[in-house]
Order: C-alpha cells, then sequence, then structure tokens
C-alpha cells in the first residue's frame, strides 16, 4: 500500500510540474510569438489510489486490498510503448523516427524549465508512455483518451536533498 500512494504522489507531483511548464511556455509564446515548431502536447494518465477495508471483530478498521487505478493506454489510440527519458541519465533515449525524438527533447526542456523553476530542487525523470508491469499489479480502468502519442505514465522524481 505505501509503494502505491508514493506512485500516486510521484504522478501528482509530476502532472504539476508538467502544468507549470506549459504556462510557462504559454508566456513565452505569448512575448516571442510561436517557434518554429510544433508543441508536444503531453499529459499523465489519469490515476487514483483505491483501497478495499474491512471493520474486523476487534473494531479496528483493517486494509484488505489496495489498487493503484490507471487511466488504460490502447496502442491503437497512443502508438506503440516507448521511453523517452529514463531515470539515470538527462539524455534523451534513441528513438526510430523524428517525431518521437522531437517528444523527446521537448521533455528534456521540461526538466530544464522544472529544474529551475524549483530553484534546482527537483525535475520529473524516466518519461515512458506505458507502465512496467514487472514489478506492479495494475487494475487498468478504461478512459477517453487525449489523442495519439501524449499519455505519459509512470514518472520520477529527481529531488535535491
Amino acid at each position: 500500500m505505501n509503494h502505491l500512494v508514493d506512485e500516486v504522489t510521484c504522478l501528482m507531483w509530476a502532472k504539476a510540474f508538467l502544468n507549470e511548464v506549459y504556462q510557462y511556455v504559454g508566456k513565452e509564446v505569448s512575448k516571442r510569438g510561436p517557434p518554429g515548431f510544433p508543441i508536444p502536447q503531453f499529459q499523465y494518465v489519469a490515476a487514483a489510489f483505491a483501497t478495499e477495508a474491512f471493520i474486523a471483530s476487534s473494531g479496528v478498521k483493517k486494509i484488505k486490498n489496495s489498487w493503484l487505478i490507471e487511466q488504460r493506454i490502447v496502442a491503437e489510440e497512443q502508438g506503440t510503448w516507448r521511453k523517452y527519458i529514463n531515470n539515470d541519465s538527462p539524455t534523451p533515449l534513441r528513438l526510430s523516427n523524428d517525431e518521437n525524438r522531437m517528444r523527446a527533447r521537448f521533455l528534456c526542456f521540461t526538466q530544464h524549465v522544472q529544474y529551475m523553476m524549483t530553484g534546482k530542487l527537483a525535475f520529473v525523470t524516466d518519461y515512458q508512455g506505458k507502465h512496467d508491469y514487472q514489478y506492479r499489479t495494475f487494475l487498468l480502468l478504461t478512459l477517453l483518451s487525449v489523442g495519439g502519442d501524449s499519455l505519459l505514465s509512470d514518472p520520477q522524481l529527481i529531488t535535491n536533498p
């Protein structure tokens, strides 16, 4: 349960950081005009933490099961899974096409903005478009998708200290 709470907390902070980056970009576009390239539009999957509890014979409330419920990423809507940036390096991973390379460069930019906005204290890393099921079990909830190649999931936060 504690691990799942940490996952939801990371997702909450990553969403807030990404929103701040888009506000920063909007202000810069207002001042300087649009850039000569499209600005990728990302968002994190919708997620919630759910628990099943019961009252024991002693009258104490006990947690029976816990789940992280997340928006399902469908390959037909979002494209195939890809990882843009790992959590051990700020360098984008090698990607097979120009569109994915552009997305990865934009996500590197978001890291820089986040780092500067937090006074060099934090930024999001491990940018990817689908979950790693090797270590976790998730109950997936199907929701409407927002468009191709735009959903991110399972973020990690780097902080100092």
